[in-house]
């Protein structure tokens, strides 16, 4: 049994260390989170303006997607545009 503890321990380290950062970052307008070469809105980086243009681009790849609750408070926007040529919203 004591050689069981270790080898818990050494596979928890392992996965743990798999884990992927899909962290949202930031451009001082969208956060947004990048995975395999697109980009997916997941808010504003303040209040989000009552007119809200959401760009084709953010940093350097094409935004093909808003996250579900990327704007809580959604009763204040008056318009949305989008710039996407493939949306998934």
């Amino acid at each position: 049994m004591s050689l069981m503890r270790p080898l818990g321990l050494t596979l928890l380290l392992s996965l743990s260390a798999l884990t992927v950062n899909i962290e949202a970052d930031d451009d001082g307008t969208w956060t947004y989170t990048e995975w395999e070469y697109e980009e997916t809105v997941t808010g504003c980086v303040q209040t989000c303006p009552p007119e809200l243009v959401i760009p084709a681009t953010i940093s350097r790849y094409s935004v093909t997607s808003i996250e579900s609750y990327a704007f809580p408070q959604m009763h204040r926007v008056r318009s949305l545009v989008t710039q996407l040529t493939r949306n998934r919203m």
